[in-house]
């Protein structure tokens, strides 16, 4: 908009405009421009690992102090996260978040908001209850909290469609309680901390306990950060008795079977469609 023979007036948020305002008196307003905004909006998107988001939280604010960052990270302990532990993946809700403008740059004041967001989302879903609500959905083997929180990242790092997470959770459930290796890659990617498409077999050999392709039962802490209809998957597997799943199309769907032969043949089938 254009006041006739002055400026442009500037796109925003106006405070003190009224219905009956005098027209001299919205053109000042409108001169003065709108105030600047309160708050800073922060994109965390699902999946991310800590070392991805230091990045993306410094990048996004430059007076951030890497090392206030560091030991932000480090000092906060969520009331889900294992004694002793200063693991922190897994805790970082991922969400949009507005900080305050006086806040921006303060590391402790971000993990906080983020930490207050996990609980918040953790508690609706019923997550510190999943002991009681999983019971059994792994054979013998108790899933703890923390346990399911661990399994909801996995599914956030696999799942590419909603209707699939439930499922996903529910192979991973399966295979636990037949004590097999879960060989999910994303742990693989995990280990070495690189985002790659396709692994090697010195990448698939590597020696860490996150490589589900060697290391039996759930890798020792969350994978990323999972988002809120990950964890809610894992507190709630679909009921199958699934072992294997494998992307069937390129939307991301994933088609699931409890036979090694008929796995087999779907992989055969998506490699040949050049799903992957």
């Amino acid at each position: 908009m254009k006041w006739k023979g002055g400026d442009p007036f500037q796109a925003g948020k106006y405070e003190g405009l009224r219905v009956n305002s005098p027209m001299g008196e919205v053109v000042d307003i409108l001169k003065a421009g709108p105030p600047p905004p309160t708050t800073v909006s922060f994109l965390v998107r699902e999946g991310l690992w800590v070392s991805e988001f230091k990045k993306l939280a410094l990048e996004k604010f430059p007076t951030m102090d890497p090392a206030a960052l560091d030991a932000a990270l480090k000092n906060t302990h969520p009331s889900l996260q294992p004694a002793g532990s200063t693991n922190i993946e897994g805790f970082l809700f991922p969400a949009t978040y507005e900080i305050a403008q006086q806040d921006v740059g303060n590391a402790q004041k971000l993990i906080d908001q983020m930490i207050a967001a996990f609980d918040r989302v953790s508690q609706a879903e019923g997550l510190p209850d999943a002991t009681a609500k999983l019971k059994g959905v792994a054979g013998t083997k108790s899933i703890s909290p923390y346990e399911a929180l661990i399994v909801a990242s996995l599914v956030e790092s696999e799942a590419k469609v909603d209707e699939d997470r439930a499922k996903i959770a529910r192979v991973i459930y399966n295979r636990l309680a037949r004590g097999e290796t879960l060989g999910i890659d994303a742990s693989v990617l995990y280990a070495i901390q690189q985002r790659k498409t396709n692994l090697t077999n010195t990448d698939l050999k590597v020696d860490s306990p996150y490589n589900t392709r060697l290391k039996k039962g759930l890798p020792p802490a969350p994978i990323n950060s999972p988002g809120q209809e990950s964890i809610n998957a894992a507190l709630n597997p679909a009921p199958g008795d699934w072992l294997f799943y494998v992307l069937t199309d390129k939307d991301g769907r994933h088609y699931f079977t409890n036979n090694l032969t008929d796995f087999n043949r779907a992989v055969a089938d998506a490699k040949a469609r050049g799903v992957f």
